[in-house]
């Protein structure tokens, strides 16, 4: 897949408390720029493809988005993933008119745009998982789902 995707615990939280999906885009984009990944125009660069091309995904266990950007302004490929007890809607990638609510926000920010592909594609396959959609909801420990995100990134 080449570049390998920080995953970094400083731009975990499990507990993210809005329900306005550009508010999360923009504190999660805001996690990763403070540790040095974007830089600030990422979280506008965010918003607005969020607006025009929408992320919700749903699952069998579980709903997310996976919002993403240009990689003009990524420094060095990582995410940020938030979890949203309230469920905040997001539009539905499949039918943008839909909306969804979502357990789950993994904001990624790939500065390889041949590797992007493949980053969807293997965080996919951890959504089908039950066992890691019960620990993504439910896990309190930070570590451990980075490390269950790692091994997805690293397949």
């Amino acid at each position: 897949m080449g570049e390998p995707i920080k995953v970094d615990a400083a731009c975990v939280d499990l507990d993210v408390s809005s329900v306005d999906r550009d508010e999360i885009l923009r504190y999660l984009s805001h996690l990763l720029e403070r540790r040095g990944y974007v830089g600030e125009a990422y979280a506008d660069a965010i918003v607005k493809r969020e607006h025009d091309y929408p992320t919700g995904l749903p699952f069998e266990h579980i709903a997310i988005a996976m919002p993403h950007a240009d990689p003009d302004d990524v420094s060095e490929s990582a995410i940020a993933i938030g979890r949203c007890p309230k469920r905040p809607l997001f539009n539905s990638m499949e039918t943008p008119g839909d909306q969804l609510p979502v357990d789950l926000v993994v904001l990624l920010a790939v500065k390889n745009p041949e590797s992007h592909l493949a980053v969807l594609g293997n965080l996919i396959q951890l959504f089908c998982d039950d066992d890691n959609c019960k620990m993504l909801k439910e896990s309190n420990d930070k570590t451990a789902i980075c490390r269950l995100f790692d091994d997805a990134l690293q397949i």
